[in-house]
């Protein structure tokens, strides 16, 4: 993982994204695809739904955005089954004295 500095430069890429290229994020997604594609990330992981919708343009851009279970990068050793497809579910806390978690 590599941190990015928002700059002036990356700014006017987020601007672009809507602007030139009709991609249509929310808030801050847009300097984080921005920044991603600055530093000419291979993949964007991600469950923003938004930005998994704009998959097409943005690879054609040079970054494909996907979820960490669909990701090309993680070799198979470190995989885990269910870990991130969704199908996994949370279950509930123990509680403790007087019914509080």
């Amino acid at each position: 993982m590599t941190l990015i500095q928002p700059t002036p430069f990356i700014a006017t890429d987020a601007r672009d994204l809507r602007w030139k290229h009709g991609i249509v994020l929310s808030g801050a997604d847009y300097i984080h695809v921005a920044s991603a594609l600055a530093v000419k990330c291979l993949e964007f992981i991600t469950t923003d739904n938004k930005i998994l919708q704009s998959a097409s343009k943005l690879k054609q851009l040079g970054t494909r955005p996907c979820t960490a279970a669909k990701t090309a990068l993680l070799p198979d050793r470190y995989r885990q089954e269910g870990m991130f497809d969704g199908k996994v579910t949370v279950g509930k806390r123990p509680t403790g004295k007087g019914g509080k978690a």
